[in-house]
Formats: structure tokens, C-alpha cells, sequence
């Protein structure tokens, strides 16, 4: 993976139901600029148009207040489980950034530098998940 990651300039992200996807910090700590969708814990690494853009979902799995959307969850097979449903906006929307990006190789190579800021800062150094790796071991061993 680090060789695909060294060679490429952006990952393309498009997903309906990912929830927190590794492959983005990843992506992210070898410097790519991420194109995604907005759902769940991938606005917490992305930030539209710093080190990345995102694209709102053509289904929200999940409401406002965090309880499954009744209109999807109850009717998943005919939403986000069906295959033959494509999301053209999601589509045109990737395109249309890649193309930006293919023409403006500063604004690429700002948000690449971004993205491997990001992932660099708490909460996604390594020195920070260590620490609080750490932090909860001492924490274990004190109520033991």
C-alpha cells in the first residue's frame, strides 16, 4: 500500500456507509488529498476544501440525533444496499474536483500538504495515540 500511496495524488472515497475508514488516515499521512463523502467520522479527518472535499451523501443512514433514519434503515435493500441505484451527483461531483485539481497542481499540492498536517496533529499522530495508549493502560493497572 505505501508504494500505491507514494505513487497517487488522491484518494477517491465515495462511500455510502463507511463509517470510519482507516484507508483515509492512511491516505492521508502519505500526503493525498482525500475526495469523499460527509458521513460519520470522515469529516473528523477531512476538512472540505483544506485537505480534501466532501460531498453529501445521496442516503443519510443516521439522523441529526444520531438513531438510524427509519426511511433507510427499514428500507436498506431498496437504498443503500441496491446495486443498480447509481449517484450521478456523487460521480459528477469527483469528476469535477479531479479535474480542478489536474488543472491547478498548486491548489493539489496545498492540499496535500494539508492533509499530511492533519494527519500529523492530535488526534491522529502517532505520538498522541500512543500517549493515550499509554494514558489508559496506567489508568487499567491503577484500578487493578
Amino acid at each position: 500500500m505505501q508504494k500505491l500511496y507514494a505513487e497517487s495524488h488522491i484518494l477517491v472515497h465515495l462511500t455510502s456507509d463507511d463509517s470510519f475508514g482507516v484507508t483515509l488516515l492512511e491516505a492521508m499521512k502519505a500526503g493525498l488529498l482525500i475526495i469523499s463523502t460527509n458521513l460519520y467520522a470522515i469529516p473528523e479527518m477531512v476538512t472540505d476544501n483544506y485537505n480534501g472535499f466532501l460531498h453529501d451523501p445521496k442516503w443519510w443512514f443516521f439522523s441529526a440525533d444520531n438513531t438510524p433514519n427509519p426511511n433507510i434503515w427499514n428500507h436498506r435493500k431498496k437504498t443503500l444496499y441496491n446495486t443498480d441505484i447509481i449517484d450521478h451527483e456523487l460521480i459528477d461531483f469527483a469528476v469535477k474536483h479531479i479535474r480542478k485539481l489536474y488543472k491547478n497542481r498548486d491548489l493539489l499540492a496545498k492540499m496535500s500538504n494539508n492533509s499530511l498536517k492533519r494527519s500529523s496533529d492530535e488526534p491522529f499522530s502517532d505520538i498522541y495515540i500512543k500517549q493515550q495508549w499509554e494514558n489508559e493502560m496506567i489508568s487499567i493497572m491503577k484500578r487493578s
